[in-house]
């Protein structure tokens, strides 16, 4: 429910004018529909944090701070520096000697750090340290990487003064000799030889742990229920584990008419709700009454650019407000990391998982030729040479998409609610690396587990939310994106040429469906992912949608320029 600005200094006397500013910091960053929401300041010492949005849910111990949730036995000891903990959070510590952040195993909550001589920061928010420092240069590697994917990248945050903590990572700040020191640990997947009937118990046994440690009061959560297995499991593991039904609110999203259409997210969820007698409210994701650039302009606030997921919240985050409203203080969310689709090859393993460079794309791969910087995918990310393809798809689900891609979208729900992920916890994920492939390759195992305690119900096979192109496509949207892309502060991020050429491919007419695209439309939805990935590994390079990449461009100006403000608001 809350982002945190967290700050050791080096001289004591900085902390006045430090308190000032931080305090005017977390309410900027408030969503501006909820501008009251309650703030927290403290300053001890060498030490001054603020939180924006604060609630009781957020762990605090002396000047030790707690973001997310813990499994119930280690919740007396998780401030004491390098003491381990589980769950999904961002942690941090401070004594008198260090100050210490700590990052999940999968980095489910981005944690961004500065450091220089005078200043150590760290937040949740990029934007909380832009303000602050006061520093803002555009790191130019992230715009390839919008472009191709729509998220920054595997590596970079928009400023060159800022960094990103790995997932499974331990950053200590030794305060006498001002300096710091990270660990990380990097995922081994190495497969312990055992039937499959045995993983099948000690993986069931580890989520049964988990959920009976489960200590929340389960009437100021919510648990978003869609028609997949990953909420549904949480649903059935909470029952299981004499949850009162009563207690539980589920509650599903979508287009109005979406509710009503068989074999959707929301008309399975809608059975499955009823199934085991859970509450259950649907919000509707239809366009907002506001206009496009007030939904926009919300969506980049809460996200701070960091994907360009619209179509969820083209209500203009009016389901998170409700929430907000109606006391909901946190969501139960359902990402995991059991495994992931079919694939055939080793470009296959990065389509699959989000992981797509400008080079990838037939309309993209000239972009160096515009000036754009080179994209590089880090080592840490390629395939290593005692990896099966199956095994690296999943280490790159664990340390990229799960950090990069779902990490950026819990970003905007926690401007107005807090989360936890129950099925991200560190024992989860290691029993997962220790899995056969063929047990992980289309969640296998798990889905086995959840049908076992699930009720015999259909799941869904269409989503319930617009697609990002229905919503960028629109008169409106349209002409709100041609008039930033034509606005001079673009020319800072984009070069011109770049810029002309995709208002002219937005601005040709909008060719109907031919039976091509209704053929790759049939296959889409009914081919499995591995035989799509072989299809297209084997003919030309695909395109990437002219308005998708427009917006992306938008997104990325819309940015830059928040955060240029943010950088001259001292």
């Amino acid at each position: 429910m809350a982002k945190i600005v967290y700050v050791c200094v080096r001289n004591r006397e900085l902390i006045p004018a430090l308190h000032k500013r931080i305090s005017a910091i977390i309410k900027n960053i408030l969503p501006d529909h909820i501008v009251n929401a309650e703030c927290k300041l403290i300053s001890e010492e060498d030490i001054i944090y603020g939180i924006s949005n604060y609630n009781s849910l957020i762990k605090e111990e002396g000047i030790s701070v707690c973001m997310g949730e813990l499994n119930s036995n280690q919740t007396n000891s998780w401030n004491k520096i390098s003491c381990k903990v589980d769950g999904s959070y961002a942690l941090f510590r401070n004594d008198k000697n260090c100050v210490q952040i700590v990052s999940d195993v999968v980095a489910s909550r981005t944690i961004w750090y500065y450091f220089d001589e005078n200043l150590f920061i760290a937040s949740t928010s990029q934007r909380a340290i832009v303000s602050l420092t006061g520093k803002f240069e555009l790191d130019k590697r992230v715009i390839p990487w919008m472009l191709s994917s729509g998220t920054l990248g595997p590596s970079y945050s928009w400023s060159k003064h800022i960094n990103r903590l790995m997932p499974d990572s331990s950053l200590l700040l030794n305060k006498s000799s001002w300096s710091i020191n990270i660990e990380s640990i990097q995922p081994k997947f190495i497969e312990e030889k055992k039937k499959s009937k045995l993983h099948f118990t000690q993986l069931n046994d580890i989520l049964n742990n988990v959920f009976n440690s489960f200590s929340l009061d389960l009437s100021k959560w919510a648990l978003p229920l869609s028609g997949g297995f990953d909420s549904r499991a949480i649903a059935c593991f909470l029952k299981k584990g004499k949850i009162s039904s009563d207690k539980i609110t589920a509650i599903t999203w979508g287009l109005k008419d979406s509710i009503n259409q068989k074999d959707t997210d929301a008309f399975v969820a809608k059975k499955i709700a009823a199934e085991l007698h859970l509450n259950h409210t649907y919000y509707e994701t239809d366009l907002a009454s506001n206009s496009i650039e007030v939904v926009f302009d919300r969506y980049i606030k809460s996200s701070e650019g960091r994907i360009d997921h619209i179509s969820g919240y083209a209500d203009g985050l009016a389901i998170w407000k409700k929430l907000f409203d109606s006391n909901i203080k946190g969501i139960i969310r359902g990402d995991e990391g059991f495994g992931w689709h079919a694939v055939v090859s080793d470009s296959n393993v990065r389509y699959s998982v989000g992981l797509v460079m400008c080079s990838d794309f037939a309309n993209l791969e000239d972009y160096e030729s515009y000036g754009f910087l080179k994209q590089d995918i880090p080592p840490y990310l390629t395939k290593n040479k005692i990896e099966t393809k199956e095994q690296w798809r999943d280490r790159l689900y664990h340390q990229y998409r799960i950090p990069i891609v779902l990490a950026a979208l819990s970003d905007i729900k926690l401007s107005y609610v807090e989360i936890v992920n129950p099925l991200l916890t560190h024992e989860i994920i290691r029993q997962v690396q220790k899995m056969p492939d063929e047990l992980r390759t289309e969640k296998k195992l798990f889905k086995k587990i959840v049908k076992s305690i699930s009720p015999n119900l259909e799941y869904a096979k269409k989503g319930s939310i617009a697609s990002v192109e229905d919503i960028i496509k629109t008169p409106e949207a349209l002409q709100l994106i041609i008039s930033e892309l034509n606005s001079p502060y673009l020319k800072e991020v984009f070069p011109q040429l770049f810029i002309n050429k995709i208002i002219k491919k937005i601005n040709q007419p909008h060719k109907k469906s031919n039976k091509k695209n209704l053929l790759k439309r049939w296959a889409k939805n009914f081919f499995p992912m591995f035989i799509k990935d072989a299809f297209r590994n084997n003919i030309s390079k695909p395109y990437i949608d002219y308005h998708k990449i427009a917006f992306r461009m938008y997104l990325t100006g819309k940015t830059y320029k928040m955060l240029v403000e943010d950088s001259k608001s001292q």
